[in-house]
């Protein structure tokens, strides 16, 4: 199952990258007590049409490895198909995480479906069941980073 789960990354070495990007994102990070560079491969629940700002989930939970580190120190870079940017994050607060989730299984129900199955998390039925799986799967927003006065 984790060689099943690797895929990702490995085919974002490829030029086959291009295709991932409407359904993953590669995160940069650096380990909070390694200080080593990894590239993890998430889940892209969303995209904000207006700010291009975009969602990604932690299956796994607050405890997944990339998400403790992403609150330790900032993501170095976002990978979304082919284009990399130093991005700007931020922590999604719990109502608004609501939201994302919700867009998301209102936009890809089969992609959300297949997701939690590989995670082994059941589909979100009721609101109250969406609320749960919220709670349990936070929400990262990256956008890209623009200095300022320019």
């Amino acid at each position: 199952m984790r060689a099943f789960l690797r895929t990702p990354v490995l085919l974002y070495r490829t030029p086959l990258r291009a295709m991932l990007g409407r359904f993953y994102v590669l995160i940069e990070h650096r380990g909070r007590k390694s200080g080593r560079v990894y590239r993890t491969v998430v889940d892209r629940l969303h995209t904000d049409r207006e700010t291009g700002e975009v969602f990604v989930t932690s299956a796994w939970g607050d405890k997944s490895d990339w998400f403790r580190n992403v609150q330790a120190a900032p993501s170095s870079g976002v990978w979304i198909g082919r284009r990399r940017f130093e991005p700007t994050q931020r922590i999604v607060e719990l109502q608004e995480a609501y939201e994302i989730h919700r867009k998301a299984k209102e936009e890809r129900p089969l992609a959300m479906r297949f997701g939690l199955a590989l995670v082994n998390y059941p589909f979100p039925k009721t609101e109250e069941d969406l609320r749960e799986l919220t709670r349990f799967m936070p929400v990262v927003g990256f956008r890209r980073f623009e200095a300022s006065g320019t």
